[in-house]
């Protein structure tokens, strides 16, 4: 038998120091009883037990003395919390599925409910809980008393946030050394590729959560929402589509706002097949604003019934060219949806090397060959490393599209690309490339080179096509969900990348704002897994319990002496 809440020396020193303090009160203790006598023989006697109210009284009821001591040593030893020295064979950990999984119906609630059961009968320094969602948290540790989970589980419930039940599974099997029975609670799905990858020691069952194992209810949820550039051409909108998932037997009905204002744009909707269906949104303004998709009736769990992302901002960009420009750039630009050509008022100058054009602007700068090195230079506006600058705009201003070699043939001599750092941003490349004699300005990668620059210039980054709860990866150290005080991230070991793990409105490095949603196909059609029974059927640990009959001993030694002084056979 081994002590879990006190120290044998700490256990036999309290141990007899209630021996002394009941000894010292038993004979502090005087008791008188008033009984009617005929005769005067025992007055003398009488008088000299009055005068008995003193700190040290003779001891005389050794047997209420034991009896007392008893009881108070039976409640010591439940305090001491003992337990038996036999080890279980296993360990066994609890599992909560606290995903959007778990979300359907009352099925949470069974599965909490469930939970305190199994742990009342699972071995108490064997047993360990934790609640598995965007993160997995520790609920009770092997040892605890079960009463500190039911007070852990009040007010938890399912989060908008996908299963990472597999990677989690994976991660906690690597504290067990010890055979472990892992009994999941919940409907989050695992595979048998993920059970497979979990060490041969570790035996993966879901516990059954009652009556109401066999289906679920009815449930529609939302299931995508992307963007894409608009296919009608025009720069400052986006196309806007929905998926939608349901399984129940009424069509459903989709509400669509942007900024809290029903959207104008006309809906187009379209059937998939096996219960889905396709909603398009064209030429939707990309002003930036928060557009949000919601389902008028759901069904079963009302996490999915709900997605948002935050539009883009993309404004026409306000170009001017210089006069006496070669007739390729402003073709160029022409053709090019973002652009606007203006006579003044430019966010953006195309001109050659000293001209006046717009100074302190962003601009595309055309260089005498014989004025620079480089074929094309990249000025950033800022101190950044040259190198990270190169690496970022490459791609960007589509220079790896270039016929290097073709160009400087015609050149006679090597093509090349550098960076610096400037007041503004600047795009120069040689004027020589786009006029005769070089086959730059016909080919594919000069209106790209163009459009790429100019967007580079004004700061126009791609948008993100849709943002999902812990799938989109987003290119920033701190990512904070809103209204709460801790960071709702998961950054990656290598990189800045976070993961918003839970679908919510965010804010990023800068002031920025971004919007996850669940968009998880799992979590809307979740079907209940095979279950067990008696997933704790080998165990035998929760009814032995010392701690319950230490007191149950206890409290019948106390009805035992109410009956003995009742009856008068004890003072």
């Amino acid at each position: 038998m081994n002590l879990t809440a006190l120290s044998p020396l700490a256990f036999v020193g309290g141990l007899f120091g209630l021996a002394g303090l009941l000894y010292l009160l038993q004979r502090l203790r005087v008791r008188h009883r008033e009984v009617d006598v005929v005769t005067t023989l025992f007055w003398h006697e009488a008088l000299h037990e009055a005068r008995a109210r003193v700190l040290v009284q003779r001891f005389r009821h050794p047997w209420a003395y034991a009896l007392v001591l008893a009881i108070a040593a039976l409640l010591w030893a439940a305090i001491a919390a003992p337990q038996s020295s036999k080890e279980p064979e296993r360990d066994y950990l609890f599992v909560l599925d606290v995903s959007a999984a778990s979300s359907h119906g009352a099925r949470f609630e069974l599965a909490r409910e469930r939970l305190l059961e199994l742990v009342e009968e699972a071995p108490r320094g064997a047993r360990e809980v934790v609640a598995c969602g965007s993160t997995t948290e520790q609920l009770l540790l092997p040892g605890e008393e079960a009463l500190l989970l039911e007070a852990r589980l009040a007010g938890l419930e399912p989060a908008a946030t996908p299963s990472r039940l597999g990677e989690s599974l994976l991660v906690l099997s690597r504290r067990h050394e010890r055979p472990t029975t892992v009994i999941v609670l919940g409907d989050a799905p695992l595979s048998e590729s993920e059970v497979a990858l979990l060490p041969e020691s570790i035996r993966v069952e879901r516990a059954a959560l009652g009556a109401q194992t066999t289906e679920l209810a009815g449930n529609a949820g939302i299931t995508e929402l992307g963007l894409a550039s608009a296919a009608s051409g025009a720069w400052d909108t986006v196309d806007v589509l929905v998926q939608v998932s349901s399984d129940l037997a009424d069509t459903v009905e989709l509400v669509i706002t942007l900024e809290g204002q029903p959207l104008a744009q006309p809906v187009t909707r379209r059937e998939l097949g096996e219960g889905r269906e396709e909603y398009l949104l064209r030429d939707v303004p990309a002003r930036g604003g928060r557009l949000e998709a919601r389902l008028a009736q759901g069904g079963a769990s009302r996490l999915d019934d709900v997605a948002a992302v935050v539009l883009p901002e993309r404004s026409l960009l306000r170009v001017q060219l210089a006069s006496g420009l070669a007739p390729s750039l402003r073709s160029a630009l022409e053709a090019d949806p973002a652009v606007v050509l203006v006579e003044s008022d430019p966010s953006i100058v195309v001109r050659r090397s000293g001209d006046e054009l717009g100074s302190g602007l962003p601009a595309i700068v055309l260089v005498p060959a014989a004025e620079q090195e480089s074929s094309f230079f990249v000025q950033e506006a800022s101190e950044r490393d040259p190198e990270a600058v190169l690496a970022e705009v490459v791609g960007t201003l589509a220079l790896n599209e270039i016929d290097a070699t073709s160009l400087a043939e015609a050149a006679g001599q090597p093509i090349t690309v550098s960076a610096g750092s400037g007041v503004v941003r600047e795009v120069a490349l040689w004027e020589e490339l786009v006029g005769e004699g070089f086959d730059f300005v016909s080919s594919r990668a000069f209106p790209l080179f163009v459009g790429g620059s100019l967007r580079w210039l004004s700061g126009t980054s791609e948008f993100r096509p849709f943002v999902a709860a812990g799938e989109s990866r987003i290119a920033t150290a701190t990512l904070k969900l809103t209204g709460t005080e801790t960071s709702a991230l998961a950054q990656r070991p290598l990189g800045r990348e976070a993961v918003p793990l839970t679908a919510g409105d965010y804010t990023v490095d800068g002031g920025g704002r971004l919007t996850a949603s669940l968009l998880s196909d799992e979590a809307t059609r979740a079907t209940p897994a095979g279950d067990v029974l008696e997933p704790l059927a080998e165990a035998g640990g929760g009814a032995s319990d010392p701690i319950t009959w230490l007191l149950l001993l206890a409290v019948l030694l106390l009805l035992f002496e109410w009956r003995q002084v009742r009856s008068g056979r004890m003072p």
